[in-house]
């Protein structure tokens, strides 16, 4: 089957829509861009559908570490690519799906599953269990947390910052998903939370010296949010009941009391991600800012000063050295990670484009004014 509406896709790395149609395969679809370009897409390289109003978003995650989108809104062609989706899912996906869909015997379900289902995540560290969480937990609970963070924090609303912040965002992702949120807080740092949800603090901006630099933190964080990480990390530190709650119980209730919910914040504002979350989040957020011809410099320069040496570290009586342990408690740096990207710059020339004025990096700073 061919789609006979118009598709849109989206390369993940700028915020323009290329559009076209889609053919299907046994294995893999493909689209045709209006412009004649083609670009196959495997089935099992398919991460999610999201059913939002009549409208299907197909979020694509490849080998290059980069999550494209399809939208799709003919109910035949959504049809069909779901009909196709299922088909290529693994045996675990496809069965948490029919879990969700049993009623009358959900008590039995429970009861038969969650013993099991907490000896394997007990076995396994968790470390697949977000894989059969339903992503449309993720904004829920990233809603709840950021809701939790907005009435206990001065949340930064003056609206020139906000409309530089806006200039920046639309450049850096054209996914709606994403709210960036700044408190006024000294701490040097930025967490992704589940649900496109990025919480800036204050401190960073303050201590950047180029729109380059918040840019490359801000497409670091969403290269986070892309791969779920935030969601992993919540799976393997709340545990079984956290996890089973969600994917036999279909539902958040006992997950979205304050107490919870303030747990969750802890968990994410206090976890150290790990090396490899780090390197995968550095060259997703390489591989868009090349794309985009956005400067590789305020990353080196960010990441750099942050990658303060242990000597300095010691020296509590030092304001700066105690602001950039934040960064580093949560975002482990070594030296592997910055010759990364000095290598990316060194073979990727080009000009950078300016991403905001003056002005708007001025209002930016002053945010919390």
């Amino acid at each position: 089957m061919n789609s006979l509406d118009e598709v849109e896709y989206y390369d993940g790395l700028t915020p323009v829509a290329q559009k076209g149609k889609i053919l299907f395969s046994k294995n893999f679809l493909k689209f045709v861009s209006n412009n004649g370009s083609t670009i196959r897409i495997l089935y099992k390289d398919i991460s999610k559908l999201e059913n939002i109003s009549g409208t299907c978003s197909v979020i694509i995650e490849d080998h290059l570490h980069t999550s494209k989108k399809l939208i799709l809104k003919n109910k035949k062609t959504i049809l069909a690519l779901e009909k196709k989706h299922t088909n290529n899912l693994g045996v675990f996906k496809n069965f948490s799906q029919y879990i969700h869909k049993m009623q009358g015997t959900k008590l039995i379900v429970i009861s038969l599953i969650v013993v099991p289902l907490a000896s394997y995540l007990i076995f396994f560290s968790f470390s697949q269990a977000y894989k059969i969480i339903p992503v449309s937990y993720d904004k829920r609970i990233g809603d709840k947390s950021f809701g939790f963070i907005k009435n206990n924090n001065k949340v930064c609303e003056n609206k020139r910052g906000l409309k530089a912040l806006n200039v920046l965002k639309s450049k850096l992702t054209n996914d709606q998903n994403i709210e960036i949120l700044i408190i006024d807080n000294e701490v040097v740092n930025a967490l992704a939370f589940p649900g496109g949800r990025i919480l800036l603090f204050n401190g960073l901006l303050k201590q950047a010296q180029t729109p380059e630099e918040v840019y490359a933190v801000l497409a670091h964080e969403v290269a986070h949010e892309d791969k779920r990480h935030s969601m992993q990390q919540l799976s393997r530190s709340m545990g079984a009941m956290f996890v089973s709650a969600l994917v036999v119980g279909g539902t958040m209730e006992g997950i979205e009391t304050l107490e919870k919910i303030s747990e969750i914040i802890n968990v994410v504002i206090f976890m150290k991600y790990s090396r490899g979350f780090e390197e995968e989040a550095d060259q997703i957020a390489i591989a868009r800012l090349i794309h985009q011809k956005a400067s590789l410099k305020g990353m080196i320069d960010f990441f750099k000063r942050n990658s303060i040496p242990a000597s300095s570290q010691e020296k509590n009586d030092k304001k700066e050295g105690k602001e950039f342990l934040e960064w580093l408690s949560t975002h482990p740096m070594n030296k592997k990670r910055i010759e990364t990207i000095e290598t990316a710059l060194k073979n990727n020339k080009y000009k950078p484009v300016k991403l905001i004025n003056q002005i708007e990096w001025k209002n930016l700073k002053d945010i919390c004014n």
